[in-house]
This record gives C-alpha cells, sequence and structure tokens, in this order.
C-alpha cells in the first residue's frame, strides 16, 4: 500500500540501488497521477492543478516516444533509447494515464463495493458497469442480497 511503512522501506532501499535514487518521488507521482486522477475522474470531478502537473513532469521525465514502428496488430510506438531508470520503468504507466484523460469516451468508475479500492473503466455498452469484477466484487455483493432477502422473508 503507498504510504505504508512496508513501501517507504522499500523505496528506501531500491532508491540505494544506482540509477533508482528518485524511485520514492516517482512512486508519489505515479499514486498522484494515477489513483488521484483518475479517482476525481471516478467521481466527475476535475482533475486537480498539482494532480496534472506531477503527471506531466512524471511524463517530461519519460524516454520519448522517438518513431511508430510495425507490429503484429498495427503499430506501436517505438523507444529508441531504453533508460534504466525509475521515470523509464513508469514511463508506460504515465503514458497511460494521459492517453485515459484525453479520451473523449473515457468512462472512469468506482466499484460499488465499498470494500473495495478499485476503480476500472466502464466499456459496456450501457455504461452500467458497477463492479470492478463481476467474480468478485458483484457475486459477493448479489449473494449477500440474496442472503438477507431470504433471511428476511424466513
Amino acid at each position: 500500500m503507498p504510504g505504508s511503512p512496508e513501501s517507504s522501506a522499500l523505496c528506501r532501499r531500491v532508491g540505494e540501488i544506482e540509477g533508482f535514487g528518485g524511485l520514492a518521488e516517482l512512486v508519489e507521482i505515479g499514486r498522484a497521477a494515477g489513483i488521484v486522477t483518475f479517482g476525481a475522474l471516478a467521481a466527475s470531478e476535475p482533475v486537480a492543478d498539482k494532480d496534472l502537473t506531477l503527471l506531466n513532469r512524471a511524463l517530461a521525465e519519460a524516454p520519448k516516444r522517438e518513431r511508430l514502428a510495425q507490429a503484429d496488430e498495427g503499430y506501436v510506438w517505438d523507444t529508441r533509447k531504453i533508460v534504466v531508470s525509475a521515470a523509464g520503468l513508469l514511463a508506460p504507466v504515465m503514458r497511460s494515464a494521459a492517453d485515459l484523460l484525453t479520451r473523449a469516451d473515457r468512462r472512469v468508475r468506482r466499484c460499488a463495493n465499498e470494500a473495495c479500492p478499485w476503480l476500472f473503466i466502464d466499456d459496456s455498452k450501457a455504461g452500467t458497469r458497477r463492479w470492478c469484477d463481476m467474480s468478485s466484487c458483484g457475486n459477493r455483493a448479489k449473494s449477500r442480497r440474496h442472503y438477507l432477502k431470504t433471511k428476511g422473508s424466513q
């Protein structure tokens, strides 16, 4: 869990490895850019300027997308210069976050299970998906509702 003593200790240990000095800071940037930014979208609120600034900072430190290359299913970004750094490792996540923010059809939702912290992209046709995963959160909610209904009728 970000911000926990365990994650802070891990970030310190990894930060001691050459080339990963800014990992703890980048993890915080990733957390803000991902969880906070998309949490705001899921709540139909505007993204805070400070969170957008953090995402832009992470994108600026990421290896550049230099050219398109042909792939099996179409085209992909080809990054010629791969730099093994914390910014390089987080680059795909930050780019995906930025791409999602720019999509007009984005439907980011928070799972309807109050105990579940997950966000998801609602890609259902009607745009009415409620659960991060039907086999876990959705099934539990339906089972609980059924249990309470049958218990109440006895």
